[in-house]
């Protein structure tokens, strides 16, 4: 064995040991360093223990909240509150009565939708579902048709003037008349404020159209004592009692007949003009007076117009502040809103069609005046020429 041999295995021998030294203690410090983490979950799970402990018992408290307050009521279905029926149609005088509304739109709950019969609050009203009210109504000995209103807690409300009858209800002609005129006060309350503007400017159309009627007569334009009390007075010269008389009557005939009067004397041509002037007055003045129903007939279909166009806008914000069927909800609306355009024409083509009635009327009427216009002009030209030669 050479030398060379007895060292490298001398050197093998001599680094075994360190290999070994080497391998344990990678050991060793591989097991040190997983140590901790075993070490640190059990802290962890110590401290996650409390804290689901503090979670259920929080659950638990809410749950006890929950049933101790009272649940929140429920919103209301989107509509538009209708009233689409009541039964039944009449109530027996001196018994209570239940009465059962059907609708849209009603809101059950304490504070939920109020039912209202000739303007008193229903205690007893109980609401069944978004569709159905129903009441005990208390005894009424007097007979009449009832008054029905609902109201929601957002404001919106129904109401119909004849809801139900105490007492049977009438038949016969007078019967359907009153159903008729209880469904148009329905209609005529739906219209809003801007119904009684043209109710009032139909009331005075009215009035006005008898005015008129009553005022464009020839006994009140031309009375026929007076036409043969100036044809003799005139044709004798007596101007002076002519001219008093016509003073006197305050008629359209007088104060013209007094234009003539007045230019007594003087050429034939001065007499015509003075008379056809004073007849322009009249014609004037009663053409004048007979289109006040001109007026109504047009400013009633803009009334009725700007009804609608008011009812639009509400109709529309509503919808863009409530969910739900919109197509429901502007349907409802413009119906409602349309009243008042109906209303309007109404009042308005009547009111067109007496002005034209009354203003034919007129025009016959002047053209007779005129007529006689020309005979007191003829007769004091006549006066005038033989006083004069």
């Amino acid at each position: 064995m050479s030398r060379y041999e007895v060292y490298f295995g001398m050197r093998k021998i001599l680094l075994l040991p360190v290999l070994i030294g080497l391998a344990l203690a990678v050991a060793a410090y591989a097991g040190e360093a997983e140590a901790p983490p075993q070490a640190e979950a059990q802290p962890q799970a110590e401290a996650q223990q409390p804290a689901a402990e503090a979670a259920q018992d929080a659950g638990e408290k809410a749950d006890e909240q929950a049933e101790a307050e009272p649940a929140e009521p429920v919103a209301p279905p989107s509509g538009v509150l209708t009233i689409e029926s009541i039964t039944p149609q009449w109530t027996k005088l001196g018994k209570t009565a239940e009465v059962v509304i059907r609708g849209k739109a009603f809101v059950a709950g304490p504070e939920g939708t109020s039912l209202f019969v000739d303007r008193n609050e229903v205690i007893s009203a109980r609401v069944v579902s978004d569709t159905e009210i129903r009441a005990l109504l208390p005894a009424r000995e007097k007979p009449g048709w009832a008054a029905v209103e609902v109201r929601n807690p957002d404001g919106q409300s129904a109401g119909r003037t004849s809801g139900f009858h105490h007492g049977p209800i009438p038949q016969g002609f007078f019967g359907s008349l009153m159903a008729r005129v209880n469904t148009f006060f329905d209609r005529f309350q739906m219209g809003g404020a801007v119904m009684w503007f043209i109710l009032a400017l139909s009331i005075a159309g009215l009035a006005w159209f008898f005015h008129c009627l009553s005022y464009l007569r020839p006994p009140v334009l031309m009375p026929d004592a007076l036409k043969a009390q100036l044809a003799t007075q005139i044709a004798k010269g007596e101007l002076e009692p002519a001219r008093k008389a016509c003073e006197r009557s305050g008629t359209p005939l007088g104060r013209v007949a007094l234009a003539g009067i007045r230019q007594a004397g003087r050429p034939a041509e001065k007499i015509a003009e003075a008379v056809e002037a004073a007849g322009s007055r009249e014609s004037a003045h009663l053409l004048q007076k007979i289109s006040y129903l001109s007026n109504i007939g047009v400013i009633s279909p803009m009334l009725g117009l700007f009804g609608t166009v008011l009812g639009m806008i509400l109709v529309f914000d509503t919808i863009a502040n409530q969910e739900g069927a919109h197509h429901i909800i502007l349907g409802a609306g413009v119906s409602k809103a349309l009243y008042t355009t109906a209303f309007g024409l109404i009042v308005g083509i009547p009111a067109m069609c007496a002005y034209y009635f009354l203003r034919g009327r007129a025009i016959k009427l002047l053209t007779i005046l005129e007529e006689h216009s020309e005979e007191i002009v003829a007769t004091l030209a006549e006066n005038g020429e033989a006083s004069g030669s």
